[in-house]
């Protein structure tokens, strides 16, 4: 009768042989009866209530002439039961009773409140924190001595202390031991904690997209001294990255709820992007090695930063942080070496502008965070966005702003078995004062981070950047006699604008993922069902442009290629590669190690929104004075070395079919992104 009807005495049937038994329930609808008029009183006809009646009233969910619903007035006595408990009472019973009108088909609820006695807390104490100080874990707490006993913010105060992963997940009601003293209306709480290891050793190995193969070394001491300060020190070593990092965090200075703290780090990082994509799919990968990026990254840097809650044990934070970094760039082809020094991110072009980029960032952010585990979270929320300023008055030869956005939720589902989990991100990035990001700080998506069935960091519109090149002729010249009297060899060269294909990164980038997670053993296996789904593209087209000293050198050298083909210094995207939705769905199993502090995963993928064509870049252009003959009275012409220089049958049979060749036929890149795919990882989504 959840929905004001009523069902009928359900009817058992079994048969002769087997053990099948049959169960029919008659369904008698009759009349549906609808909500009347509500009464809230105290049990005690003697003693008024402590709340305000109307209040009470107004977190009914049912209104007058609502269809009645025995589910929803349960949940309401749940939500008094918690209204309750924030202002001590404890021991708090709601009881129904109901008063059925058969001729209006209402029914009339009265709901009497045995408030019962009102409780403070008297004393906290705490046990089974060996080396944790009673002032680390009392800071956390929402409630203290003295003060009316709050249910919620007990449940808070839980959440808090969880969130520090000082000590084993603690279950608010089995690690409480709550003792009442009727008389006095005060309760003593016994918290009984285990705590973890204060100092760990972790060793982490195995495969991820973004470090190749790797072994890495993690020495951490979590609660250092018992204050709660964290000392972290970290090497990782991989056939595609290295990396060092020292950290320290104090997360209460000066004995306030300011987080603080400093890193300093140096890294490296090979982008091969053609070897990651043949390591994760297996085989060959069919683009050409020059068009995709391959490059070595070297950065040294440190930051410190600093966070406040917005008011006193508060979830929401906000902080700021500051980075120096320096970057050195080291490009081993092509279409690396014209992505960094011919698309202009610096004052200077050329060779120079791959070393010493400097980042000077300061980078203000808001959180909010109720997630309760940060690896294997079955409930809560968070929040994150930042705003990163670099260059301009902070120094530094990089000058862009960055716009991050994060958001997770976790709702536990099949009576809180399983997790429904949810995450969306979005960033935006962009120059100023005339300068624009450097090419590794714009998006790529692709992998474990954000689309699993992708190759790693292949997501990303493609462009063309035009280059000067020169197409060379060998041939006998009968009129040009070496010593001994024999025809020599001469070398003609048409200048030749043709195209490199590259893979430049957005400016814009957003995903989302959505996961069913799944325990088999515990939190130690899980089977997770997972959809990803997002886009990355060039917003501010204008932003990718050639270096002015390079245009001008083409333009010199090509002096019609503006009339002749509107050649300008912004780069030309390719047709249905910018912010094309990409999209997988799959399967994964995730096992969580505690020897080496991180979760090993296999999943499989299939991709149903993928880039399957091929891509042609715009034609060849070489200028008409170079191949046109002044003797035959082309007005065009102003040079003309081709072919009056050459002989008649060198020129029809050598050159003409090799230039036509390059005119009618425009470089392409067949761009297949794979259906399915299998990867081992060591990591997670989200």
């Amino acid at each position: 009768d959840t929905e004001g009807y009523r069902l009928g005495v359900p009817l058992v049937a079994g048969h002769s042989h087997g053990k099948a038994v049959n169960i029919t329930i008659p369904i008698e609808e009759g009349e549906r009866y609808r909500m009347g008029t509500l009464k809230i009183v105290s049990a005690d006809p003697d003693k008024a209530l402590s709340l305000k009646v109307d209040a009470l009233k107004g977190a009914f969910p049912l209104k007058q002439g609502d269809i009645f619903s025995t589910e929803k007035v349960r949940k309401a006595l749940e939500a008094y039961g918690k209204i309750y408990g924030e202002y001590g009472f404890i021991d708090f019973t709601p009881e129904p009773d109901t008063e059925i009108d058969e001729d209006k088909k209402i029914i009339n609820l009265t709901l009497k409140f045995d408030e019962q006695k009102q409780y403070f807390v008297r004393r906290i104490d705490f046990s089974g924190n060996t080396t944790t100080r009673d002032k680390v874990i009392r800071r956390e707490l929402a409630i203290d001595e003295g003060q009316l006993f709050n249910k919620r913010l007990w449940e808070m105060s839980i959440l808090r202390l969880n969130q520090l992963d000082y000590f084993d997940k603690i279950e608010a009601d089995k690690a409480a031991e709550i003792k009442r003293n009727n008389k006095d209306g005060t309760v003593d709480i016994n918290l009984k904690l285990k705590e973890k290891g204060k100092q760990s050793i972790g060793l982490q190995g195995g495969v991820s997209g973004l470090a190749g193969s790797f072994i890495g070394l993690t020495y951490q001491t979590n609660n250092f001294l018992g204050l709660g300060e964290t000392l972290t020190f970290s090497a990782q070593f991989g056939d595609l990255s290295r990396s060092f990092l020292f950290g320290f965090t104090e997360p209460y200075l000066f004995d306030r709820p300011i987080s603080s703290g400093f890193t300093i780090f140096s890294s490296r990082y090979k982008f091969d992007q053609a070897r990651q994509a043949a390591l994760f799919s297996g085989q060959a990968v069919s683009i050409n090695p020059q068009f995709v990026q391959n490059y070595n990254q070297d950065s040294t840097g440190f930051t410190v930063f600093a966070s406040y809650p917005v008011r006193k044990l508060s979830f929401t934070r906000v902080a700021l942080n500051y980075g120096l970094t320096r970057t050195n760039i080291t490009a081993f082809n092509d279409a690396s070496k014209l992505l960094f020094t011919q698309v202009q991110f610096r004052s200077i072009a050329g060779p120079s502008a791959l070393n010493g980029i400097v980042s000077s960032t300061i980078m203000p952010s808001i959180s909010y965070n109720t997630v309760n585990n940060p690896i294997n979270a079955t409930g809560g929320k968070s929040y994150y966005y930042s705003l990163a300023f670099s260059g301009g008055p902070l120094g530094g030869n990089v000058n862009s702003i960055t716009n991050v956005f994060d958001w997770k939720y976790y709702h536990p589902v099949n009576k809180r078995r399983n997790v429904l989990g949810f995450h969306a991100s979005g960033a935006f990035i962009t120059g100023y004062g005339g300068g624009e990001p450097p090419p590794y700080s714009r998006f790529y998506m692709g992998g474990e981070s954000d689309i699993r069935g992708f190759d790693i960091r292949s997501i990303t519109p493609v462009t063309f950047i035009p280059v000067a090149s020169a197409q060379q002729f060998t041939f006998s010249c009968n009129t040009c006699l070496d010593g001994s009297g024999r025809p020599s060899p001469r070398t003609v060269s048409v200048p030749v604008l043709g195209y490199t294909i590259t893979f430049p990164g957005g400016d814009t980038q957003g995903f989302g993922n959505v996961e069913y997670r799944i325990p088999i053993v515990g939190s130690t296996v899980q089977a997770v069902l997972f959809f990803d789904g997002g886009t990355n593209g060039i917003l501010r087209k204008n932003a990718l442009q050639l270096d002015k000293t390079g245009f001008t050198n083409l333009t010199t050298q090509f002096p019609t290629v503006q009339q002749d083909i509107h050649l300008s210094r912004q780069l030309g995207i390719a047709p249905g590669t910018n912010f094309r939705l990409r999209g997988s769905t799959g399967i994964e199993f995730v096992v969580q190690l505690p020897i080496i502090q991180a979760p090993f995963r296999v999943y499989y993928a299939y991709n149903i929104h993928r880039l399957h064509s091929q891509l042609l870049a715009p034609p060849d252009f070489i200028e008409a004075s170079e191949i046109c003959d002044p003797s035959l009275g082309d007005k065009s012409c102003t040079l003309g070395r081709l072919p009056a220089t050459l002989p008649p049958d060198v020129w029809k049979f050598q050159v003409r079919p090799t230039l036509d060749q390059l005119l009618r036929n425009p470089g392409s890149l067949n761009y297949f992104e794979p259906a399915r795919t299998f990867r081992f990882t060591v990591s997670r989504t989200f």
